[in-house]
C-alpha cells in the first residue's frame, strides 16, 4: 500500500506541476489583440470597396449590427453579411447600410485587406544631414496627410 502512494504523489506534483507551467505561458505569451476603443485615429480604408460603402480613413466604428465591437479584428466577420454599421466622423456618428450582397463582392474582389487601424506617422527627429532639414518639421510633428504635387 505504501509504494502505490509513493506513485500517486509523483504524478499529482506533475500534474500540479504542468497546469502551473501552462498557466504562466498563457500568462507571457497568451492572446493579444487590438481593442476597438484603443483606435483613437480610427481605420484607413485600404480598398475601393469599403469606400463605395461610404466609409473613409480616419473613421471610427462605434457599432456593427447593434453590437459594439470589442476588438478591431471584430469588425470585418460582423459586416460580412450586409447590416447596420455606426461610425462616428469629426465628432458626428453616422448609419452605413451594408447591403446583404456585400460577401459575393468580397468574393468577386482580389483577396485583401480592407481595413487596418490608423497609425499616426510621428516626426523623432530631422537630421542635419536630411533632406528635410529646412522644411520646417519639427520632433512630434504628426503628418495626417499627403498630397501628391505635380
Amino acid at each position: 500500500m505504501e509504494k502505490i502512494t509513493d506513485n500517486a504523489g509523483g504524478v499529482l506534483v506533475n500534474l500540479i506541476l504542468g497546469i502551473v507551467i501552462y498557466t504562466f505561458i498563457l500568462f507571457i505569451w497568451g492572446e493579444k489583440y487590438l481593442p476597438n476603443k484603443n483606435l483613437t485615429d480610427g481605420i484607413w480604408c485600404t480598398d475601393s470597396l469599403v469606400m463605395d460603402l461610404g466609409l473613409q480613413n480616419g473613421d471610427k466604428v462605434v457599432s456593427v449590427n447593434g453590437t459594439e465591437p470589442q476588438r478591431f479584428s471584430d469588425i470585418l466577420p460582423e459586416i460580412v453579411f450586409g447590416g447596420k454599421m455606426i461610425i462616428e466622423r469629426n465628432g458626428e456618428k453616422k448609419e452605413i447600410s451594408i447591403p446583404e450582397d456585400f460577401i459575393g463582392k468580397l468574393v468577386d474582389n482580389k483577396p485583401s485587406i480592407l481595413i487596418y487601424p490608423r497609425v499616426p506617422f510621428i516626426i523623432m527627429e530631422v537630421p542635419d544631414t536630411s533632406l528635410n532639414k529646412n522644411t520646417g518639421f519639427k520632433t512630434r510633428d504628426r503628418i495626417t496627410e499627403l498630397t501628391a504635387y505635380k
